[in-house]
């Protein structure tokens, strides 16, 4: 195991034979929840027979400090466990600090001393500059003893100048020193005014002296993983080919350097404990309002399609990221991105948004104007954890056993899958660094090859197309949550949509839209469609024709639905003829033809319906 270097500060009180010292920890390992994550740290550490006062330093703050715990390889006592947060300095700080500032006035003694050589070059310039040989009537020299005075008076000034430069760069050496000196007090200020770190305190009772690799985990809500699938569809007669990948966010203030990886559909801060079920007694039950906060303008519907976006907060207001965001009695969804903001196409008629979350309540809200907002209320957090005069050993037996996964393609990434109790979790293999306060980390988890019957549906009399679905029949094997899907068939992006497992139960089926692959068409046969009377009573005769055309490369499985029309009056007859082997519904009068078509064939089918009803009725029939 690669040891962990420990601080210089190392103070032995041999007189209270007591050992203390500064220990930095790595963070080695990280299970990422969709609401926190769980850090497991390590740090070596010699300790004394006896006692022995342990600070662990440069520990982030945003953490749950009722979830710590400790624990070390080897056996110990430990007395005491507390977090002290980064907010005064210590006595090896000041010590230092010291030390740097005692540099500072020795260089500032040095740099007195270049001035003062630098005022005496000055003087000396003064006086040479006051004394330069002249000519002049009155003063008159030989042109040879001028000459050698001039050379003189310019040898000197020249080597003042040099002497004067030379003191200057020097000068200005010390002082860069000195820059340098306070840069690194205030980094030694500002790392122990840094209220976003901290320091693990531990005492410890120890039966001999020996090396100790110490454990610390905790729990945040300062990361998450958000799940999101990429579905491909090779073509229909392949299985589906679906990728889980994980969106990895941390905001500890602490970057993470070759940590392994976990993420589980677990979510800690959601009770665990049995529900209560109350006496139901019937009574008026007055009618409901939705008190969601930042809420107005409720409308009952929307009438036409339309965009709605908004905003989901927590009770404080903070953006929550990745909230499952869905169109009530619809498989339409999306999730919110960094800053807690979404935007959903809002079908005909659809008037309500789910709001779902792990860790937080369901939030059902009418749709109103642009930009919604949706505050989520908060479960409950971790039970308290206090350690104290515990007597621990190193023990790792985990309640949890690896199993196989089955259909599982290796991707990128190698996983493992295990399950617990209540939960599974995937280990990725290879370790990764991430920075807080970054852009996600998107790692794929895994990949899953699922058994997937194939479906395509048409309604021409609505619309003139094939709509394929994807039937996936052992869904449940997969350990699949609730996020975005990007949907692609035969190679081509058709669009986003949201799996909410709670909507499904044995199959799974997937819309992946229009299947251009397959041409439909609906047209009135008219030769065949008339109109006749016969006494008091008219008969209309309708004769349609549909045909469907397999352009793929593989035969497909289609389901057409028409209809005839039903009549609510005996003065009203339907008489429904020839429909080419499909089956009618005798109460919704709905038709259905299920139907193998080979690559590049084109299939026919007729039916038809005849109306009778009265002359003085008027009736509008297809």
């Amino acid at each position: 195991m690669k040891h962990i270097t420990l601080s210089s500060l190392v103070l032995i009180m041999a007189t209270q034979g007591v050992l203390c010292q500064d220990i930095e920890s790595k963070v080695k390992k990280v299970t990422f929840y969709q609401n926190g994550i769980f850090v497991e740290r390590e740090a070596n550490a010699q300790v004394i027979k006896g006692r022995n006062t342990l600070t662990f330093t440069k520990i982030p703050v945003t953490f749950e400090h009722e979830s710590l715990q400790m624990s070390a390889d080897k056996e110990i006592t430990i007395m005491s466990v507390s977090y002290v947060q980064n907010n005064r300095m210590t006595s090896n700080d000041s010590m230092s600090i010291k030390i740097e500032y005692d540099s500072i006035d020795v260089i500032q003694k040095k740099i007195s001393l270049l001035n003062i050589k630098s005022k005496v070059l000055n003087e000396e310039e003064a006086l040479l500059r006051k004394n330069q040989p002249f000519y002049s009537e009155t003063n008159t020299v030989s042109t040879s003893i001028l000459r050698e005075a001039l050379d003189f008076h310019s040898k000197k000034l020249e080597s003042l100048f040099i002497q004067k430069e030379t003191l200057k760069e020097q000068t200005q050496e010390w002082i860069d020193k000195i820059v340098k000196i306070h840069e690194r007090i205030n980094n030694i200020k500002s790392a122990k005014m840094n209220t976003n770190f901290g320091s693990v305190k531990v005492e410890i009772e120890s039966d001999q002296s020996s090396s100790l690799t110490f454990y610390m985990s905790y729990f945040s809500n300062r990361g998450q993983w958000l799940p999101s699938y990429d579905l491909r569809v090779k073509d229909v007669l392949t299985p589906i080919n679906l990728t889980m990948k994980a969106s990895l966010y941390q905001s500890t203030g602490e970057d993470w350097n070759n940590a392994k990886i976990a993420v589980s559909n677990g979510f800690p801060s959601k009770l665990s404990s049995i529900p209560f079920l109350e006496p139901y007694i019937l009574g008026y039950t007055p009618p409901a309002y939705n008190y969601n906060n930042g809420l107005s303008g409720i409308v009952s519907g929307i009438t036409s399609p339309t965009v709605v976006s908004g905003k989901v907060v927590d009770q404080q207001g903070e953006p929550l990221i990745g909230v499952t965001v869905t169109i009530k009695n619809h498989h339409m969804g999306t999730i919110t991105n960094l800053d807690g903001t979404f935007q959903i196409n809002a079908p005909v008629g659809s008037n309500t948004l789910i709001a779902q979350y792990t860790g937080y309540e369901d939030a059902e809200v009418y749709i109103s104007q642009s930009p919604m907002k949706i505050v989520l209320m908060e479960g409950k957090v971790l039970d308290e954890v206090m350690i104290v005069g515990s007597r621990i050993k190193k023990e790792k037996n985990y309640l949890n056993y690896a199993v196989s996964t089955g259909s599982a393609i290796p991707k990128t990434v190698e996983t493992t899958v295990q399950y617990q109790p209540t939960t599974f979790l995937y280990e990725i293999k290879s370790p990764y660094s991430i920075k807080s306060d970054q852009p996600p980390l998107i790692v794929d988890i895994i990949a899953h090859q699922i058994n997937t019957l194939y479906e395509h549906t048409s309604i021409p009399k609505k619309e003139k197309a094939a709509f394929l679905t994807a039937k996936m029949t052992d869904w449940q094997e997969y350990n699949l949550v609730n996020g975005p899907v990007s949907l692609y068939l035969e190679g081509k992006f058709l669009g986003n949509t949201a799996l909410r497992t709670e909507n499904y139960s044995d199959t799974m089926d997937i819309s992946l839209g229009r299947d251009y692959g397959v041409i439909v068409d609906r047209k009135t046969i008219k030769e065949f469609s008339k109109k006749s009377f016969f006494g008091t009573n008219i008969s209309k005769d309708k004769k349609f024709q549909i045909v469907i055309q397999n352009n793929k490369n593989t035969p497909i499985n289609i389901k057409i639905l028409d209809q005839a029309p039903i009549s609510r009056t005996k003065d009203v007859e339907v008489t429904i003829s020839n429909l080419s082997g499909g089956s009618i519904n005798a109460e919704s009068k709905s038709i259905e033809w299920n139907q193998t078509i080979q690559s590049r064939q084109k299939i026919e089918l007729d039916f038809g319906y005849s109306v009778k009803y009265p002359k003085n009725m008027s009736l509008k029939v297809e």
